[in-house]
């Protein structure tokens, strides 16, 4: 279908999603938060953004970790890093976010009970010039 033939113009890149689940609520994230990061440009506690992971006591985060390819932009390979590797960048960024709730400094900050690492090798495709013309539009010829 001619329609759908303009996405081979389209080339995707990967992004990484992490998901931290802290000993503690993080006092300094109460929203979706766009970062200052060069790692991660978007992220949110879900524990007071969503009701499925409520809790009054302890935070959970979601982030984006983005770019993570040199398709992206980025200097490091991070989508074929180790989810170890991955974890331990994203730990040491949230530390020069948050040095009043996260770092081994702190003897009362917030510790990594668990997390999920969650990389999507064509996740969103790479915004170059001269691709918004094939971008497709909100109506295809496919009836719902």
């Amino acid at each position: 279908m001619p329609f759908f033939q303009q996405f081979d113009n389209l080339e995707g890149i990967p992004v990484i999603n992490l998901h931290l689940w802290f000993d503690r609520k993080l006092k300094n994230v109460d929203a979706l938060c766009f970062s200052r990061s060069p790692l991660l440009s978007v992220y949110a506690d879900m524990s007071t953004c969503c009701k499925e992971y409520e809790d009054a006591e302890r935070s959970m985060l979601e982030l984006v970790f983005a770019p993570c390819s040199s398709l992206a932009g980025s200097e490091v390979n991070w989508i074929a890093k180790t989810d170890d590797e991955i974890v331990e960048a994203t730990m040491k960024e949230l530390e020069r976010l948050f040095p009043t709730d996260i770092g081994p400094h702190l003897p009362d900050g917030a510790k990594l009970r668990k997390s999920k690492v969650v990389k999507v090798p064509r996740s969103v495709y790479a915004a170059n010039p001269g691709r918004n013309k094939y971008r497709p539009s909100q109506e295809t010829p496919i009836r719902n």
